[in-house]
C-alpha cells in the first residue's frame, strides 16, 4: 500500500497549500471550502497509518476514504463558487485563486489514480459504494 500512501500524502500536502493560500478569508464560501478541506486533511491523517500497513484491508479505512472523496467534491464546488465571486467583485485575490485551481486539479488527478489502485487491489464490487463512480476508471 506504499503507493497509496505516497498519493494520499501528496493530496494532504496540496490541501496544506490551499489552506495556507486561502488563509482565514472572510468570505463564507471560502470558509466553507476551508472547513471541508480541514476535514479532508483530518481523514487523510487518520488513514495514513492504516495505509502504511501493507496487510490493511479496505474495510479498516473505508469510512475515511469515503469522506476524503466526498469532501473533494464539496471543496471543488465551494472553491469554484468562491472563485466566481472573486471574478464578479474584481477581488485582487482572484489571480492567486486561479493559480490554486491547478492544485485542485492535481488533487483530483491523484484521487482518481488512488481510486484506480484501490479498485485494482480490492475489486470493483468492494469500492463501488465507497468511492464515487466518477473517480473510478471507466474501462473494466
Amino acid at each position: 500500500m506504499t503507493e497509496l500512501t505516497i498519493i494520499f500524502e501528496a493530496v494532504w500536502a496540496s490541501g496544506i497549500k490551499i489552506e495556507r493560500a486561502v488563509g482565514e478569508a472572510e468570505n463564507p464560501l471560502a470558509q466553507l471550502c476551508l472547513t471541508v478541506l480541514r476535514e479532508q486533511k483530518q481523514q487523510i491523517e487518520r488513514m495514513l497509518p492504516k495505509l502504511a500497513d501493507e496487510k490493511a484491508a479496505l474495510s479498516e479505512f473505508k469510512q475515511e476514504i469515503s469522506i476524503v472523496y466526498h469532501d473533494d467534491e464539496l471543496i471543488d464546488s465551494y472553491f469554484r463558487s468562491w472563485l466566481r465571486h472573486l471574478k464578479w467583485s474584481d477581488d485582487p485575490f482572484q489571480a492567486e485563486a486561479e493559480r490554486l485551481l491547478a492544485v485542485l486539479a492535481d488533487m483530483k488527478s491523484r484521487l482518481k489514480q488512488a481510486a484506480g489502485l484501490l479498485e485494482e487491489l480490492n475489486g470493483y464490487d468492494a469500492v463501488k459504494y465507497v468511492i464515487p463512480s466518477f473517480y473510478l476508471p471507466i474501462l473494466r
